[in-house]
């Protein structure tokens, strides 16, 4: 299911391909509740379909409150992008607590002032009733969200890391009725100790996919160290599967295919340390 939330896109001068004409007989709030009524109060208004990690868009749902600001959204312009601007995400402290606090927008259709028309999607709402739609704008521009790799990113990962390595061992408190039961299962464990440990081992040879978030934070500190590695070096620092690996290195790095580094993989340009 595609998560998203939009941005209202207040330029009067960006254009939009479809112009929808409200009737006023039709706009009268005695009609919300019946089927089949659609309000077209915002059928004008440009907003932007912005599609967030499924964990940010969890903590936002969350809230019940009224008037909180999720945080605030920086545009700039820039060279250096096919849009020509640079728009980057900064979470209210509230969700970055145990959340990457900055995030970057990466546009997957961008209409600026004199360009490319959007295409006619629309936003919709209704009162939860199953009646009354309404229509809360046109899609101008569509993107998508991910975390920028920075200070706030590795502080949660290494964070989330070491929760999930503290060993959880439970003491278990034996009584004097349970000796002969307790005898019996420590001989048993004893005499199926080798048969244990070869199926323990066999178990550790299988590569166990990591989450995501886990393999990439464990590329990041070894590109810490070196620009370039071979793909049989990252399999052995991350030992994930090999398809899974090569999936998620391909969203943050590039394959050299010429140069004295060839063969090699290095971070892309926005990943890399300035």
């Amino acid at each position: 299911m595609k998560r998203s939330r939009d941005f209202d896109d207040d330029d009067d001068d960006l254009n939009s391909s479809t112009k929808v004409k409200t009737d006023p007989l039709l706009m009268g709030d005695e009609f919300e509740d019946e089927q089949g009524y659609l309000k077209m109060d915002n059928a004008d208004r440009k907003v932007w379909l912005v599609k967030v990690p499924k964990f940010l868009f969890d903590k936002w749902s969350s809230v019940t409150e009224e008037g909180i600001d999720y945080g605030k959204l920086k545009i700039k312009n820039s060279s250096n992008t096919k849009s020509g601007i640079d728009v980057t995400l900064e979470l209210d402290d509230r969700f970055s607590q145990d959340l990457p606090k900055n995030y970057k927008l990466q546009f997957t259709n961008y209409s600026p002032k004199f360009g490319v028309i959007p295409t006619n999607e629309y936003i919709f709402t209704d009162n939860g009733k199953g009646a009354g739609v309404s229509i809360e704008g046109v899609v101008h521009n569509e993107a998508t969200i991910s975390p920028i790799v920075d200070e706030y990113y590795k502080r949660i990962m290494n964070s989330r890391t070491e929760a999930a390595t503290k060993h959880k061992r439970q003491t278990q408190i034996l009584t004097v009725e349970n000796e002969k039961r307790a005898h019996r299962l420590t001989s048993y464990n004893g005499n199926s100790f080798a048969a244990q440990s070869k199926h323990k081992k066999t178990v550790q040879e299988k590569r166990e996919r990591l989450p995501r978030d886990e393999v990439r934070r464990i590329l990041f500190e070894a590109y810490e160290k070196y620009d370039n590695y071979n793909f049989k070096g990252l399999m052995e620092i991350t030992n994930q599967p090999q398809s899974y690996l090569k999936e998620i290195l391909a969203e943050i790095a590039v394959l050299n295919k010429r140069g004295p580094a060839v063969g090699t993989w290095q971070l892309k340009p926005e990943y890399r340390k300035k």
